[in-house]
């Protein structure tokens, strides 16, 4: 839903931002990305899957950080997505201070999702 809700804004160029994907939650959050992209006749390939850290596990304030940097990373890049898809909440506010670092307003400039619930 959250990928797909994305693409429905218009968004195009998505960027899918977790740390490795080798908990099963973590590979059908992916699978649905890939999916989303796939029905609205987008290549997966095309789009961009940032893996940060290989990590299995990781705190709160270590997702905000991986968030952080793949907003900056990204955004400084010469095709920067429109949109992210965070691995959870706490990423996708990484994300958020991020695209505040690269000179963007999350919700204006770009837009981020995240999972969880928590916001």
């Amino acid at each position: 839903l959250a990928t797909r809700h994305l693409l429905e804004l218009g968004h195009r160029r998505l960027a899918f931002v977790s740390g490795s994907v080798n908990s099963v939650n973590r590979r059908e959050r992916l699978r649905g990305f890939h999916a989303a992209l796939e029905e609205a006749g987008l290549d997966p390939a095309d789009a961009t899957v940032w893996p940060g850290a290989d990590t299995t596990e990781f705190g709160d304030k270590d997702a905000a950080e991986l968030g952080r940097n793949a907003a900056r990373e990204l955004l400084s890049g010469p095709r920067p997505p429109t949109a992210f898809v965070a691995i959870n909440d706490m990423c996708a506010i990484g994300i958020c201070r991020g695209a505040k670092d690269a000179g963007r307003t999350a919700g204006r400039d770009v837009s981020v999702v995240g999972f969880d619930d928590i916001l």
